[in-house]
Formats: C-alpha cells, sequence, structure tokens
C-alpha cells in the first residue's frame, strides 16, 4: 500500500514531492478522484478549511480531478471512476460519519481492492479512517462528534490511530501539551500530526514527512523520519 496520511492536506512543497514520488509522476500528469462523504455532517462555521482544501486540491494534481460520490454510485460505478485515477483523495470532515458512509455503501470493501494499486491521500477524517478509531475516552469528549453514527472501528489498514490538526489555533484542545497530557497513559497506539506534517506508508514502511511526529501508547508506533 502507498498512502500519504495528513492532518491538512498537500499544505507544503515537501508534500507534494512525497505524493509525486509515490505516484511515480509529475504533479502535472496526476489524476485524483476525491471522496468528500465527511463534509456532509460538518456543521457550524464558515468552512474555510474546505475551501482552502479546494485550492490545494487544484494546486497538486494537474491531470482530471473528479469528485466520487459514494452514495448516489453503486460499487461498479465507483470503481469504473477509480479506474483511471493514479490517486483516491479522502478530504476531511466527520470522521465516525465517513466510515459509515465507507461502510453502508460497501466502499471499505472496495478501497481495499483500490489501495493494492492506487495511492490513497487522506486529510485529517480522511486519513483517519485507514487507521484505528481512537476510543480513548479524553479523546472523544474532544471531537464532540456525536453522535458516532454505529461506528466502533474504522479500516485499520495501519496499525495505529491518527490524531490530526496539532497546534492548530482553531482546535485550542490540541496544543502540543495538550496532547501529551491526553495521551500520556492511553492503551491505544496514537500518531499525533500537526498541519504541515504526514505520515508516508510504502508496504509496511511509515516515514514522517515535515518533522518528528509525536507517537503515544504502549508500543508507541513504529514511524521513522
Amino acid at each position: 500500500m502507498r498512502a500519504l496520511l495528513t492532518s491538512s492536506g498537500l499544505s507544503t512543497p515537501g508534500l507534494r514531492q512525497e505524493l509525486a514520488e509515490l505516484v511515480g509522476k509529475p504533479a502535472a500528469e496526476i489524476s485524483a478522484g476525491v471522496i468528500n462523504e465527511a463534509m456532509k455532517r460538518s456543521f457550524g462555521d464558515r468552512h474555510g478549511w474546505f475551501f482552502d482544501e479546494m485550492r490545494k486540491i487544484e494546486a497538486a494534481f494537474g491531470g482530471v480531478i473528479d469528485f466520487i460520490d459514494l452514495q448516489a454510485n453503486d460499487a461498479a460505478t465507483v470503481r469504473e471512476q477509480m479506474a483511471d485515477k493514479d490517486v483516491i483523495y479522502g478530504m476531511g470532515g466527520n470522521s465516525d460519519y465517513l466510515m459509515h458512509v465507507f461502510t453502508t455503501t460497501g466502499f471499505d470493501e472496495t478501497l481495499r481492492g483500490l489501495l493494492t494499486e492506487k495511492v490513497y491521500v487522506g486529510t485529517s477524517a480522511g486519513a483517519s479512517v485507514l487507521g484505528h478509531r481512537i476510543s480513548w475516552p479524553p479523546y472523544l469528549e474532544l471531537r464532540r462528534e456525536l453522535p458516532d453514527h454505529g461506528v466502533e472501528r474504522y479500516l485499520e489498514v495501519v496499525p495505529f490511530g491518527i490524531v490530526p490538526h496539532v497546534g492548530n489555533p482553531q482546535f485550542p484542545g490540541r496544543t502540543r501539551e495538550a496532547v501529551e497530557r491526553m495521551f500520556a497513559d492511553c492503551p491505544q497506539a496514537v500518531v499525533a500530526l500537526a498541519d504541515d506534517q504526514a505520515i508516508r506508508v510504502d508496504g509496511s514502511s511509515y516515514t514522517a514527512v515535515g518533522g518528528e511526529v509525536a507517537c503515544y501508547g504502549t508500543p508507541a508506533p513504529s514511524v521513522g523520519d
């Protein structure tokens, strides 16, 4: 599997270069299928992050960019739409709802197949669903994403949970110090990412991009730099 699991998308030249290396093409030739279901349960602000994400996607991919609606198309159509894409791009929003959509549409199984041939880019919720759902009570309280849409587990194709937006002032409960305290005794393997960081996944190798990332749990995840 090849993936770039990010906190805030392809926000730096370094992250865009990592993606080009994973795909094996220059950015001008890379095409993407964008999954945006997580946005459907995101309410209550001006969604500046969403428009910023659109600009990042436009800048990162010079090839075709299609938005793939998992709820409007059956599994065969989704596979057809993804067939000529280099990248599957999972956007942010409500991660529990995104996993709910994956499960109810069958995209959870479709995605497992696609991951053998495509590069996956996840941003925030889109990254989180590839790992473990963090069930640590202090973090669930911080997220405030109730209801949980009946979701107890994520895809678990990487062996850790992901905490995005560490140090972002728009998420005041996620300062580095607060996250350190929150996960000091957490029994789950967790990786915490700032908005200019990512985890590059290449087979069973996990590499930090954008500086050393904070890892928690017993045992803590093995992420190189």
